[in-house]
């Protein structure tokens, strides 16, 4: 009888501390080096800086959220208010689309969304890589924002130059754990 008690109000305790963890969001305050590359031109490294504030929801039967800012030195559009962050799981590896409202120039004065890159990472922002959109023109003269993993810039997180050694070929060692 005891026994049953004990039991109940531990299952008890557990579901109410289930319901509290993935209900309330979670702050996060990240300030991290990172370093910007290209995978098909190994000289271009750029060091940069990373800066992730807001509240991030775990969420257990839909996405993941993030509601914040990410600040990536010498990208100027990460300034601006960034929508929230609907993190895909995909084998344990959430990605989200990072977008930014943009004044728009026009005499409307209404802010645009503007497609900034994709993020790819774990929970709370472990070992992650943000793969930027570049502009491309189509041949119907129409101005799109594209992806693409080898040509697109890549922005590591947690990395420095220093961790993108060469190698005997002259390509650039890519073993790093954001990347595998």
């Amino acid at each position: 009888m005891i026994k049953a008690k004990i039991i109940r109000r531990t299952l008890f305790v557990l579901a109410i501390i289930a319901i509290f963890v993935f209900n309330v969001p979670i702050p996060i305050h990240l300030d991290v080096n990172a370093i910007e590359l290209r995978v098909k031109n190994f000289d271009y490294f750029e060091d940069r800086t990373v800066q992730i504030n807001g509240w991030y929801s775990l969420n257990l039967f839909t996405e993941n959220r993030f509601r914040g800012e990410i600040v990536i030195s010498g990208h100027n559009i990460t300034h601006s208010e960034m929508l929230d962050l609907r993190f895909v799981n995909r084998r344990g590896v959430f990605s989200g689309i990072i977008e930014y409202y943009k004044d728009s120039g026009n005499d409307r004065n209404r802010p645009q969304r503007h497609l900034f890159g994709v993020i790819h990472s774990r929970v709370f922002f472990r070992d992650a890589i943000i793969v930027l959109y570049e502009d491309y023109v189509t041949e119907y003269g129409n101005n799109i924002r594209i992806s693409d993993p080898l040509t697109s810039p890549i922005v590591v997180l947690n990395a420095e130059t220093s961790d993108f050694g060469r190698c005997e070929n002259n390509t650039t060692n890519l073993e790093y754990p954001a990347l595998t």
